[in-house]
């Protein structure tokens, strides 16, 4: 079974703040995993390079077995915002997909 994520001694810092400091993890495809931890404990900005939103201070990062920051690796990684702009208070499931954006140049979703 292929590796979901692999990270190798990943460091991000911002100015002084050491956000991550070495964190090495292998998901494997398939694998449900959830990440607990006080505020400032650094999921986010894991979250955020796992996704390719940020860059790592150094070490490596590997999502499906590319790299989260280039296009064809991107395609295959879904992400939802903390705080989603949810439409008027009693809108339907069916309206809010309906309403939501398209993307007729994806062809669906891809997986590792």
């Amino acid at each position: 079974m292929s590796n979901l994520v692999h990270t190798t001694d990943l460091r991000r810092q911002y100015g002084d703040i050491r956000a991550l400091d070495g964190v090495s993890l292998t998901i494997p495809a398939g694998q449900i995993v959830g990440m607990l931890g006080p505020n400032g404990a650094g999921k986010t900005t894991l979250i955020d390079l796992l996704v390719g939103l940020r860059r790592p201070t150094s070490g490596t990062v590997g999502v499906c077995g590319g790299n989260p920051r280039h296009q064809a690796t991107r395609t295959a990684i879904g992400v939802t915002p903390r705080k989603l702009p949810f439409p008027t208070p009693g809108a339907s499931v069916s309206w809010w997909i309906s309403s939501g954006p398209t993307f007729p140049s994806l062809s669906g979703p891809k997986s590792c």
